[in-house]
């Protein structure tokens, strides 16, 4: 009797060891060989199930042969972390993956859809560049790091992902990929966030991040914002809202002021290329500003600064900033308007929305009237008339700009 007990278990360890899974494709079992994974060596559809089950991390970089099934992949039940960069599949089930806390997949454009929700160990996620339309991150309460970049998304739900540090939702490679279309990100429950990025995001609108009290980076350039306040982010050592370009045009959120008063840790700040009109930068420690960056702002007239004297003559530490200097003044008490920056702040055009003509209103000659899109494309243009047929337009959001004697004046529009 006890040999029998003894040969059943020796037949059932031999069947548990001889277990296979199915790989099919050539390339995944190729680069599984090449790691030492695949023991037999050989390509032929199949693996030991144990050799899966003992892998903990996979990486597979494949510049010159990609993946494009990834089958077998559900047998590697102990990965920690997963590692996908250049394939073609289009799903992955990872579910199994329970101890999963390190998952990157980048460059897989026909992805379309993952599931997650079985890693409820995640704390780093990088997902960039693939054709993913929606992600549900519910269940993934212990994230911390979130990438989301480069992918098809509406919108995004973080508010369970109440452990996050660092949020990248931006667009990169925004003029020859698809790229996320978010509207706004609800952040009101990311108290620990200390990092926020959204480059190219054109369609986000809105962003409160007034609910972060650690917040140190914010990176919003290329947006489509019309206010920002961070008032409340006293910590704040990086902010980008515009950076350099061909045309100003290409940058701008839709902001008119930014206040930075505010801010005393303030180390790096980016306003490049915008639109705005009132900068104020006297935030009682712009000594701890190494890299201030304001240029290409025709609209932007005085910036607040803490010592004015030194940042005219550009001594100290405002001696590496860059700005317009044959726009902007400072100040360390009140940015007054001139009698001429007066006027072109009275020019207005109307109506606005439009449908037709587009008239100026001004008490001074107009020399020039031209339209962009806010690529900074030049659309239309008009010399010495107070008006502009924009009839043929498309509908959406676009700029006029307004050239006087006195100066130029951009003014935002909408074409119904």
């Amino acid at each position: 009797m006890k040999s029998t007990i003894t040969l059943v278990i020796l037949f059932i360890s031999f069947i548990a060891f001889g277990q296979t899974t199915t790989v099919p494709d050539d390339v995944f079992e190729q680069a599984l060989i090449d790691q030492g994974i695949d023991s037999d060596g050989t390509l032929n559809d199949t693996v030991l199930t144990s050799d899966l089950e003992a892998v903990t991390e996979l990486l597979i970089f494949s510049p010159t042969s990609s993946i494009q099934d990834m089958t077998g992949i559900e047998a590697f039940v102990n990965l920690e972390s997963l590692e996908l960069l250049e394939h073609d599949f289009n799903s992955l089930n990872i579910s199994n993956s329970i101890n999963l806390t390190f998952l990157n997949i980048s460059t897989v454009f026909n992805l379309t859809s993952i599931d997650v929700s079985s890693n409820i160990n995640l704390t780093h996620l990088f997902i960039s560049e693939t054709s993913l339309s929606s992600i549900n991150l519910s269940n993934n309460i212990d994230l911390q790091f979130l990438e989301l970049s480069q992918n098809r998304l509406s919108e995004i739900d973080i508010t369970n992902n109440t452990e996050l540090i660092e949020v990248d939702f931006s667009n990169y490679n925004f003029d020859t990929l698809p790229g996320n279309i978010f509207t706004t990100v609800d952040l009101s429950n990311n108290q620990l966030l200390t990092k926020f990025s959204c480059f190219h995001c054109d369609d986000l609108s809105s962003l409160d991040v007034t609910p972060l009290p650690d917040l140190r980076e914010l990176h919003v350039a290329f947006c489509n914002l019309e206010t920002i306040d961070v008032s409340t982010n006293i910590f704040l050592e990086e902010i980008t809202l515009g950076a350099g370009f061909n045309s100003f045009f290409e940058n701008s959120n839709e902001l008119e002021s930014v206040d930075l008063s505010q801010n005393p840790n303030l180390t790096r700040v980016n306003v490049t290329n915008t639109l705005i009109s009132s900068f104020n930068l006297n935030n009682e420690n712009n000594e701890s500003i190494i890299s201030m960056r304001a240029g290409d702002n025709p609209d932007l007239n005085c910036i607040l600064v803490d010592n004015e004297d030194q940042a005219a003559s550009g001594t100290g530490n405002y001696a590496n900033w860059v700005y317009d200097d044959d726009v902007t003044s400072f100040s360390d008490t009140e940015c007054v308007l001139s009698v001429a920056e007066k006027r072109l702040q009275e020019l207005q055009v109307y109506p606005n929305p439009v449908t037709n003509r587009l008239f100026v209103q001004s008490n001074q000659p107009l020399q020039h009237l031209a339209v962009y899109n806010l690529r900074g494309q030049l659309l239309r243009q008009s010399e010495q008339s107070q008006f502009i047929n924009v009839s043929s337009l498309a509908s959406g959001l676009y700029i006029v700009k307004l050239t006087t004697l006195e100066g130029i004046r951009h003014v935002r529009f909408i074409k119904e």
